[in-house]
């Protein structure tokens, strides 16, 4: 009986000890977790921590949805603690209206006010512009005419113009709405009546799509902040005072010169800006004993003309507004005579690729004193009698490649003291008397293969230092040349082609000797042997 109990008290104590031992290693098991995940064991008081609530800071979120007037939305708040979620639910909302058509229904806008005439139609809405004041939207549709201004009343809060169809509009049409800032087509106006935007001093540009027709006395007169208008060439008609007041106005696109009927006075330019004074004035036109005095806004730097109309008399002459350039459209045929004459103003002049011009008339640029470089096009044939004579800053100008100019008449460039060196186009055949005398800062020439004369004087006064000559005919008559072309018996180098071939009898009453064959110069894809002056 004692073996038994022995027994039994052993086994307790074994089976004790085997339980102690695995509660042991388990608790080392347990930190050992803890180790892995936390770095350390974990404390009690962060355990505690785990079972409390957390104390959420809902912020909101810009994911939410907007409401429309098709669907609710709602606001998103996000706890920046534990990132749970929340909504508030958004009620759906009026329509968005853009351009009078709401952007999510489509549903158009109800327009305050509805006016019709003839097969037009004008919508008038109640909107806000851009600082967020009352403003009013006008819309045009249709194809017609206005005749009568029956929403005068919303004038001075009108804002933006839209207009979808081929409108006319009468005189007056938006005259001294101030506030008119906006205007945009995917139609055309027909026809601007008078002072049509007389006064609209929020528009700084405005551009006309082809269809207009005609534009009235006045139109724009007083568009102070106008910077920037593009006319169609589709115009036909422009009344006087058109842009009279656009003080600011920098950049013009037009079809044509002038005013409506141009004859007398309203063929110049500044016919289109209105009457000035003797005292300031940037444009006058001279009818016998009459002058016209006109006011070309000083802003203006750029004008182009890009209908098919020709340039006539006087259109640009006598004018001393700074236009930096004035581009001319493939279409014009003709510059007539006197059109550009003493224009102190001009500074560039181009001529759009393919240009038709035909002809440029006598004295038509004239003491262009600030006109500084110029390209012919090649359609012209004849360089016309004081065409460019006392264009002062005139240092470049070059023919257009394929130029047919046969002749250079008398006095063409006289004295352009500017030009510096000038390659006369292969078609010519003549330079006429003095065409280029007085031109002082010249001094390399090149006659062409096909000159056959040299007027008197034609190269007097210049300070030639280089004369190339691939024409047999003027390197055989060189027996003129040093008094009776240049002005001088020598002072400048000789170079004839070397193919050429040299009549001995033409250089025996001249101070030359015969080509010294030591030197040579090739020039343009050509050899020329030099001719030393005594």
């Amino acid at each position: 009986m004692k073996k038994n109990k022995s027994g039994l008290l052993a086994l307790f104590v074994i089976l004790t000890a085997i339980f102690m031992i695995v509660a042991l290693s388990a608790c080392d098991l347990v930190n050992d977790i803890n180790k892995f995940f936390y770095g350390e064991e974990k404390k009690e008081e962060e355990i505690e921590d785990e079972e409390t609530e957390c104390e959420h800071n809902f912020v909101l979120s810009t994911n939410g949805l907007k409401p429309t007037c098709k669907q609710e939305g709602y606001d998103l708040f996000i706890c920046s603690k534990c990132g749970q979620e929340q909504r508030r639910t958004l009620e759906k909302v009026d329509h968005e209206y853009r351009n009078n058509v709401c952007r999510f229904c489509g549903i158009s806008e109800p327009a305050a006010q509805t006016y019709r005439e003839e097969n037009a139609e004008l919508l008038v809405y109640k909107s806000r512009n851009t600082s967020g004041d009352n403003a009013y939207t006008f819309v045009f549709n249709g194809n017609g005419t206005f005749h009568t201004n029956l929403w005068t009343k919303y004038l001075p809060e009108l804002g933006i113009v839209r207009i979808n169809g081929n409108i006319g509009l009468p005189d007056r049409a938006f005259y001294d709405a101030t506030n008119l800032y906006e205007i945009s087509m995917t139609g055309s106006v027909l026809s601007l009546g008078k002072e049509a935007f007389y006064g609209c001093n929020s528009m700084k540009s405005f551009v006309f799509p082809n269809g207009l027709v005609s534009i009235g006395d006045g139109a724009f007169k007083n568009c102070e902040e106008l910077t920037d208008v593009t006319i169609p060439n589709t115009l036909t008609t422009m009344g006087r005072n058109v842009f009279s007041g656009c003080d600011r106005l920098r950049n013009l696109s037009m079809s044509f010169a002038g005013s409506n009927d141009r004859k007398g006075a309203d063929v110049a330019f500044g016919s289109i800006f209105g009457v000035g004074n003797a005292d300031s004035y940037s444009q006058v036109y001279e009818d016998n004993d009459q002058k016209t005095y006109f006011s070309i806004p000083d802003s203006l730097r750029t004008v182009s003309l890009t209908g098919s109309s020709d340039i006539l008399s006087y259109s640009f002459a006598h004018c001393a507004a700074l236009i930096e350039k004035l581009s001319l459209s493939a279409g014009i045929e003709k510059i007539e005579e006197y059109a550009f004459f003493d224009n102190s103003g001009i500074e560039k002049i181009e001529f759009a690729e393919g240009s038709s011009l035909r002809e440029i008339g006598e004295h038509a640029f004239d003491t262009c004193v600030e006109l500084g470089g110029f390209c012919l096009p090649k359609g012209i044939s004849v360089v016309n009698v004081n065409s460019f004579s006392r264009c002062r800053k005139l240092s470049e100008f070059v023919f257009e490649e394929g130029s047919v100019v046969s002749s250079i008449a008398s006095d063409a460039f006289l004295s352009c003291t500017a030009l510096k060196s000038i390659s006369l186009p292969a078609a010519l055949t003549m330079v006429e008397t003095g065409a280029f005398k007085g031109c002082s800062s010249l001094e390399e020439i090149f006659v062409g293969e096909n000159v056959v004369a040299l007027g008197i004087n034609s190269f007097a006064g210049c300070s030639l230092k280089d004369v190339y000559i691939d024409s047999a005919t003027i390197a055989n008559t060189t027996s003129n040349n040093p008094s009776g072309l240049y002005g001088t018996g020598g002072g400048f180098n000789l170079w004839i082609e070397e193919h050429i071939e040299i009549n001995p009898q033409s250089y025996v009453n001249v101070h030359y000797t015969c080509p010294n064959s030591q030197m040579s110069e090739e020039k343009g894809g050509k050899k020329y042997k030099y001719w030393e002056i005594k």
